[in-house]
């Protein structure tokens, strides 16, 4: 019934036509960061390789006590995260709980023989009437929540995008020249500008399998500086850079007498294309 529902949408079989191609394209696999192994290089990460090597245990574990079916989802979560990063939400969400149980388990086993007086035994005490007063009284449970609640500051509801990962300041104090402009910008931030006008023209953004290699390399191309990074700035006839300040291309437009800055908080900047009496009077 579900694969049947599945095709019950404008393009009918298409759609499935269009998912496997995608996932099959070998350049997708090779420019689309998501799409590639993960790098161990950040705390996210490192707590996921920490999770990964507890469930390899794990899933050892429950082969031994005759729980094939998880021990089997960890394995192949497990190797899904390896080869995409995109799968490690999936396997942390889904190995977590299995995880959990087969750790408690070996804390039963590892303090269920420690006499009442020894430093396990406390422990294991301590946590038993931790448990029996969580099931006597309900009311710890909501005293537990209002006190988690009230620890920290108080969350708000998001209103913009975060500004850690979007030139969220930038893009609202020029906002209207960006929308008039034919832009030059990362896919991600792409992404952000057509979110806050659908009207707004961008070169790429996040929908990669339909610009395809050729749009892609030449984007490619453009950021890193390679040759002929001008012709493609010339075939597009970019008025307007929105770039991260690191990249090649903002070096390279930055160091051209025929754009000047607009704007840079040392990790974005916007850079705008000169107008001819303007670049003739700047030489």
């Amino acid at each position: 019934s579900c694969a049947a529902a599945s095709l019950v949408n404008p393009y009918g079989w298409g759609l499935h036509a269009h998912v496997i191609q995608y996932l099959r394209s070998d350049w997708i696999r090779s420019v689309v960061q998501e799409f590639q192994s993960p790098s161990f290089r950040n705390e996210n990460m490192l707590q996921f390789e920490a999770l990964l090597f507890i469930g390899l245990i794990a899933a050892g574990a429950r082969f031994h006590r005759g729980k094939v079916i998880d021990g089997l989802w960890i394995l192949a979560l497990g190797y899904m995260s390896l080869s995409s990063v995109r799968h490690v939400p999936v396997f942390v969400t889904v190995a977590g709980p299995l995880l959990a149980v087969e750790m408690t388990s070996w804390w039963k086993a590892w303090v269920g023989n420690a006499t009442a007086k020894s430093s396990l035994g406390i422990l294991n005490q301590m946590g038993f009437e931790v448990v029996r007063g969580f099931q006597r009284f309900s009311l710890w449970i909501p005293l537990a929540v209002v006190a988690l609640a009230s620890s920290g500051s108080i969350t708000t509801w998001p209103e913009d995008f975060p500004s850690l990962m979007f030139p969220t300041a930038m893009v609202h104090a020029h906002e209207q020249e960006i929308l008039d402009s034919r832009v030059l910008t990362t896919d991600q931030w792409a992404d952000y500008l057509i979110y806050l006008h659908p009207q707004q023209k961008v070169f790429v953004d996040g929908r990669s399998d339909f610009y395809g290699p050729e749009i892609g390399n030449q984007f490619l191309d453009l950021m890193r500086g390679l040759p002929g990074w001008e012709k493609v700035i010339e075939k597009y006839r970019f008025n307007l850079a929105l770039i991260p300040v690191d990249t090649a291309a903002a070096q390279l437009l930055k160091l051209s007498p025929q754009w000047r800055v607009e704007a840079d908080d040392g990790k974005h900047i916007l850079l705008v294309l000169r107008k001819p009496r303007e670049a003739g009077s700047s030489n």
